[in-house]
Order: structure tokens, then sequence, then C-alpha cells
């Protein structure tokens, strides 16, 4: 999984989704590691991007953190390896 990916590497991180963290729209898995932010949307393959999820990750990339959805632990490997 995704969470067992950011244990093995060390990476601090909190997983949002169901938390109820009564702001809407915040992505399912935020990241930090070696100063990075990585904010990761996760979707299965006919999941889509709300209209509050899209304006929380444009303002995520407007502030300089990175943002992506993903749809499978390899994606999710792809953008962690890329920013952190």
């Amino acid at each position: 999984s995704i969470v067992s990916h950011c244990r093995r590497r060390g990476f601090w991180f909190i997983k949002t989704w169901g938390a109820g963290f009564g702001r809407g729209g915040v992505p399912d898995l935020i990241v930090c590691a070696d100063g990075r932010f990585v904010a990761l949307e996760v979707k299965n393959e006919a999941g889509k991007v709300s209209k509050l999820q899209d304006l929380e990750m444009r303002q995520i990339e407007k502030s300089g953190g990175a943002v992506q959805v993903v749809r499978s632990l390899d994606e999710a490997i792809a953008v962690l390896d890329l920013h952190c």
C-alpha cells in the first residue's frame, strides 16, 4: 500500500481520508520528506476529482507544493520518487 511505502521510506505522512478534518477537498495523503511537501489524491480507475478537490489541489500547487492524483501504488511511488 502507499502508506506502507511511506513508512518504509521514513517519510512523515498523514492520511486524511475519513479523518473528518472539517475541511473538504483535502488530498487523501499528505507527505513531507526532505523538506518537500507532496499531496496524493488516491482514486480508483473510475474515480473523479470533485470541484472542491480540484480547488484544494490548485492551492497546494500555487503554494509551491506538489500534488497528484494517483490510481495505483506504482503511480504513487513514481510521484514520491520524483519529489522526495
